[in-house]
């Protein structure tokens, strides 16, 4: 596996993304990590060859509806990278293992997150407890939304479907209903202490160790 081949497995380890994304202005925003680098020719040759291998697959998108899952030409590519088709790429189980190799992921400290509007509720869950509560101790530091007291719920996931591709033996799920609150961001203490929680959030992020090979 080159750099290039594992930038875009890595890019997909949680999520299927649009493959339209990978040309948009705004690539190291979107995927929150390093420009892949590729240029137009490069990117849509390394995406072939990794649909042919059986490490990614995609799946076509229409009016928000998904459609069926597939390995696209070369030439479905250019006109998913166009725009012109609305087409997602995602890891197989196949790709999922060799990200694995090479990431070696510590899935005991994976923790996935999330809050929705209508009813708002939200959930965090994790193979650790303990690192599921401290993950919610911290995360009053660094988004809008509080905990309404006494709505906090744990059960256990057995199994955790972890990823759309990757199960797990056990997840401990943390449900709570919540709040917006308005930030005091002009309390000195307050923003020293959002400093100290963003680095303690930066190191429960490192699950994995990113692959920096030629």
């Amino acid at each position: 596996m080159n750099r290039n081949e594992y930038w875009l497995l890595n890019s997909a380890v949680e999520g299927w993304y649009p493959l339209v994304w990978l040309v948009c202005d705004n690539v190291e925003e979107v995927f929150n990590k390093r420009h892949h680098g590729l240029q137009r020719d490069e990117l849509v040759s390394v995406l072939a060859e990794l649909f042919r291998r059986g490490d990614l697959l995609a799946q076509r998108v229409e009016k928000f509806i998904e459609k069926e899952i597939f390995t696209p030409t070369r030439a479905e590519i250019e006109a998913a990278l166009d725009d012109r088709v609305r087409c997602y790429y995602g890891l197989t189980s196949q790709g999922g293992a060799k990200w694995e190799e090479v990431s070696r992921p510590q899935w005991e400290r994976y923790i996935t997150a999330g809050v929705y509007a209508d009813p708002q509720e939200g959930e965090v869950i994790g193979s650790d407890r303990q690192l599921v509560e401290k993950y919610d101790s911290l995360s009053d530091y660094v988004t809008d939304i509080s905990v309404i007291a006494g709505s906090r719920r744990w059960d256990v996931l057995e199994p955790w479907q972890a990823t759309y591709w990757k199960e797990l033996p056990l997840g401990h799920r943390l449900r709570f209903k919540y709040e917006v609150k308005e930030l005091p961001i002009n309390d000195p203490a307050y923003r020293e202490k959002c400093k100290e929680v963003s680095e303690e959030f930066n190191e429960m992020k490192k699950w994995y160790t990113p692959y920096t090979g030629s």
